[in-house]
């Protein structure tokens, strides 16, 4: 059986990979087990978006917060004794049964909140799918989206159609961060455990080849094809997408950013 984490940044395509992963017979691929309290209502409400159903969201049996909440003893070892809590948790995770390949999804502030996690990943030969949305751009569209329109994901249709002003002030220096960001990752575990990039761009236009490339590496059956009840929400062009289009052309005219729009 191998164990994974699914990793990336917000807005990057990691749900899309989790889902789609999901659908694969022998792979339990959880969401981000280890968000918390209102971290949890709020990825309930805006973050999941809408007209999803329940099997989206029934890995949170088996997310962290349930696990403390059935034992008042793991409620306090998580305030005095995190490190241990999350390593027992982490271990009875990966030991469900059922599944060739077990894994779920990591971001970058919860290796923060709970630091036994990055070592747990290394000392365990955990793998590592590292999810990269190659246009920054795309990314920073699609997060302002988000609170544009009130939700992250649906599995029924589009979402409505949201005109966004995005300021150019500091657009460069948003768009180097969101860059750096994504990149971190490849730092964080390239070489040091089992590592895979898969890019969000090569996933939606080439599924039927990235796919088995994904599978093998997790060590399941590689012929199987992975399906994701996600739809689509942004389907309108960025000139329709961006009120300030052109102004915002101007500023990434010439700049290493210039290939995101054109």
């Amino acid at each position: 059986m191998s164990k994974f984490v699914l990793v990336g940044t917000q807005r990057s395509g990691t749900t899309l990979l989790r889902s789609a992963l999901g659908s694969h017979p022998e792979i339990l691929c959880l969401g981000e087990v280890f968000l918390l309290n209102k971290s949890v209502r709020r990825q309930g409400g805006l973050m999941m978006g809408k007209d999803l159903s329940a099997g989206f969201s029934s890995w949170r049996e088996l997310g962290y917060q349930r696990y403390l909440e059935r034992s008042m003893v793991r409620q306090l070892g998580h305030w005095l004794f995190r490190w241990g809590v999350t390593r027992r948790y982490l271990d009875k995770l990966y030991a469900t049964p059922g599944y060739r390949a077990i894994g779920f999804k990591l971001m970058a502030n919860q290796i923060r909140k709970f630091p036994a996690v990055l070592p747990y990943i290394e000392n365990n030969g955990i793998r590592v799918v590292h999810v990269l949305r190659e246009n920054p751009f795309d990314i920073l569209l699609s997060r302002l989206a988000l609170y544009a329109r009130g939700y992250a994901h649906s599995a029924s249709q589009a979402g409505e159609a949201v005109t966004i002003h995005i300021p150019t002030g500091n657009l460069i220096e948003q768009l180097r961060t969101i860059r750096d960001e994504g990149m971190q990752w490849k730092n964080m575990f390239e070489g040091r455990v089992p590592y895979m990039m898969v890019t969000y761009d090569r996933f939606v236009r080439d599924r039927d080849a990235v796919s088995p490339e994904m599978l093998s590496f997790l060590g399941v059956d590689p012929h199987v094809e992975l399906k994701s009840e996600l739809v689509k929400l942004n389907t309108a062009p960025v000139s329709e997408m961006v009120q300030n289009f052109e102004d915002v052309s101007a500023c990434l005219r010439a700049t290493e950013f210039a290939w995101c729009i054109s």
